[in-house]
This record gives structure tokens, C-alpha cells and sequence, in this order.
């Protein structure tokens, strides 16, 4: 297997919009490559006047000229139009297979030369020309064994996706289950009768910082459904009102209340109790007669109650933050405990094949690095 410089196999490609502009616009992405603009964003990020847009043809390749490090690049399945910020060029089709080329300007070892090529300056994020990226080395087998290898890399992404598309329908499988149980439950409850809320954590003495004491919860700590097991954080509290207030307890559920992850909540594991929460966190502790910890955090982390969470969402001076008095009136399904103890049984079902399905997941995307690291060395 021989190997070529790009700017050998490649030439530029690129001229205005002019006239044809009622084309439609396309954005170059780094997972997905080419998309519809007004579909991948829902709404005009593009500017109204197109006529100075570049034109692409079908089978051009187009890249971010400031994003290619993070493989936003990709080929156009039909004429269109795409932003100035693109850098376009043709590929040429009688020494290389465009599916084979692709693999590898987006493949981990083509990512990793990018940021040696562009050029900028030091705090913003360098350019990539053209001219610069032909200096790449391509190695280049025959082109039968080219598309052998679009062809097998092609299989594995599908593996992928598919395992993708099963993780996605296990995400919805919870809150399906919950539907199914008590969608037409009859016997509708405030929330605010069954549980107490601690609706802030530490701000002052949160900068009392040492290797021993008791776990700081962050609002980056919880996650929906789980309180993620990061390096831990260490606080140890002067003796106060405010510290003993944000303490938490076996039976605790957590919800971040402010910030870009309002709406996040999580029943806290027994390990964890002791602990203390930020200001960003509040703690809803219900009462064990009634409500269990787990169906409570079930039942907020249902799509349809976060949306009316955010929806009641207070704006103050630089954050949004949620409204307590409208969630102590939320009225929601309180079935008796062993029914919630079913339900909540059937959801630690449903993680354990999450779980299952993630690895595999994993491992499938180690197996297509690996495939691609041995394809581009000529050893598939």
C-alpha cells in the first residue's frame, strides 16, 4: 500500500451561490456531516441573503475550517448551499473512493494531525486551509480494497446505530412503565403533603475544604436518575444551622433548581447519606409512609412533569430557578407502598439492561477504533 499526500488526490472546489439561491442550505456537522440546516436546527441560523453562500455539488466534500479538529466534515448528498466558514474541495474518484476517504479524515488518527496544521492565533481556534491539509498523508491501497474497507466500516457504524436505537428505546421504557401503571390513577395528591423540601445548600461554609469529612453534593454530581460516582468532593462545615440544615438522610431525593441542569434528580444512595448539598441542589425528603424515594424521583424524572418543572421555572438576575410553590401542588399518583415498590423493582430491572446494553455499546466502538486503526495501517 502506497501513501500520497492529500493535495494529490484532491482539488479545490468552490464558488458562490450567485443566482441559484434557492438551493437548499446545508451545515456541516461533525456527527452527522451534512444536514439540512432549517431540520437540524429548527429554526434559521443562516443568513436571509444566500447569494454569497458556496455552492457544492453532489459528492463535494465540505469541512468547518475552524472545526475539522473535531471531525466536523462531511460529503454532500446533493446540490446545495453551505456557509462561507466551509472550505470545499472534489476528491478525485479514479484513484479514491470517496466512502474510504471520509473514513479516514474523520478517523482518530487523521484527528489527531489537524490541530498541527491550522493556523490562528493562540487563544482562539486556528484555521485549516486547504493548501494545509494537503500536506496530510493518505495511505492509499487499490481502490477494490478501498471500498472492501468503506464497506466494513460502513457494517460496524450500523452495529452501532442499532445499539444506539436500543438504548434510546430502553431510556423510554421507565417512564412507559409508569404510564402504563398509573396513567389513569384515581387517586391524585399534592406533592407538598407527602414530603418536606430543604430548598438550598451551603454557600458560606462551603469553602471550608479538607481531604476527610463528609461528601459536598454538586449540582454536576446528579444526574437523572443516579448521583454520579466522579472523584469525590470533601467538606468539612463549621458547626452551624446552615450546615446541619443541607445534612442528607437515607431516604433523600435530590433535584438541581437552577443553571443549564434545572430539572435533574436522583433518589440519593444510602452510601451517600451525610453528605451535604450545594445551593444549586435541594433535597425533597418524603415522608416513607407515603411515598417512596425511588417513585418520587420516578415520577419527576418522567418527561412530562421535567417539562412542567421547567415551565414554572423563576428568572432571576442571571438564572432561571424552580418554583417550590408550584411543585407542592403538583398532583400526582400516590398508589399504595407495595405497588410503588413493584414499580420501582421494575426500573432497577430496566437499569440492569441499560447497563448491559451500554457496555456492549462500548465495546462495539472500541472494536470500530480498532478496525480503523488496523485498515488505515493496511492490516484489515
Amino acid at each position: 500500500m502506497i501513501a500520497v499526500p492529500l493535495a494529490d488526490i484532491v482539488s479545490p472546489a468552490s464558488k458562490k451561490a450567485g443566482a441559484e439561491t434557492g438551493l437548499p442550505v446545508y451545515s456541516v456537522t461533525k456527527h452527522a456531516g451534512f444536514v439540512r440546516s432549517l431540520e437540524y436546527f429548527k429554526k434559521q441560523v443562516f443568513s436571509r441573503n444566500v447569494a454569497g453562500y458556496k455552492l457544492v455539488e453532489r459528492g463535494d466534500f465540505a469541512y468547518a475550517t475552524i472545526h475539522l479538529d473535531e471531525g466536523s466534515i462531511g460529503i454532500a448528498p446533493e446540490r446545495g448551499l453551505i456557509s462561507p466558514m466551509y472550505t470545499v474541495f472534489k476528491a478525485d474518484d479514479a484513484r479514491v473512493d470517496p466512502r474510504y476517504l471520509i473514513r479516514f479524515l474523520k478517523s482518530p488518527a487523521a484527528l489527531a494531525q489537524y490541530p498541527q496544521l491550522g493556523k490562528g492565533a493562540v487563544h482562539r481556534r486556528k484555521a485549516i486551509s486547504l493548501a494545509a491539509l494537503g500536506t496530510l498523508t493518505v495511505p492509499l491501497p487499490t481502490l477494490a480494497e478501498q471500498r472492501r474497507i468503506a464497506a466494513i466500516l460502513d457494517h460496524a457504524d450500523a452495529l452501532r446505530a442499532k445499539r444506539r436505537q436500543v438504548l434510546t428505546h430502553i431510556d423510554g421504557l421507565g417512564s412507559a412503565a409508569f404510564v402504563e401503571r398509573f396513567g389513569s390513577h384515581a387517586e391524585l395528591l399534592p406533592l407538598g403533603e407527602s414530603l418536606t423540601f430543604v430548598t438550598s445548600g451551603g454557600r458560606g461554609w462551603a469553602k471550608y475544604y479538607s481531604d476527610e469529612g463528609a461528601r459536598f453534593i454538586q449540582s454536576l454530581d446528579v444526574q437523572m436518575g443516579s448521583i454520579s460516582a466522579r472523584d469525590p468532593v470533601f467538606v468539612v462545615p463549621p458547626d452551624n444551622a446552615e450546615a446541619r440544615r443541607t445534612r442528607t438522610i437515607v431516604g433523600d431525593v435530590l433535584l438541581t433548581i437552577t443553571g443549564s441542569r434545572i430539572g435533574r434528580v436522583a433518589a440519593l444512595p444510602a452510601s451517600l447519606a451525610g453528605s451535604f448539598v450545594s445551593q444549586h441542589v435541594a433535597i425533597l425528603r418524603p415522608n416513607p409512609q407515603e411515598i417512596l424515594p425511588e417513585f418520587l424521583a420516578a415520577m419527576l424524572a418522567l418527561p412530562s412533569l421535567g417539562q412542567r418543572l421547567i415551565a414554572g421555572a423563576q428568572y432571576g438576575q442571571t438564572k432561571p430557578g424552580l418554583n417550590f410553590e408550584q411543585i407542592r401542588g403538583f398532583s400526582l399518583p400516590r398508589p399504595p407502598l407495595p405497588e410503588q415498590r413493584r414499580f420501582v423493582d421494575q426500573l432497577h430491572g430496566i437499569a440492569g439492561q441499560r447497563a448491559a446494553m451500554t457496555h456492549a455499546e462500548t465495546r462495539m466502538a472500541e472494536l470500530v477504533a480498532c478496525l480503523q486503526s488496523r485498515a488505515f495501517r493496511g492490516e484489515l
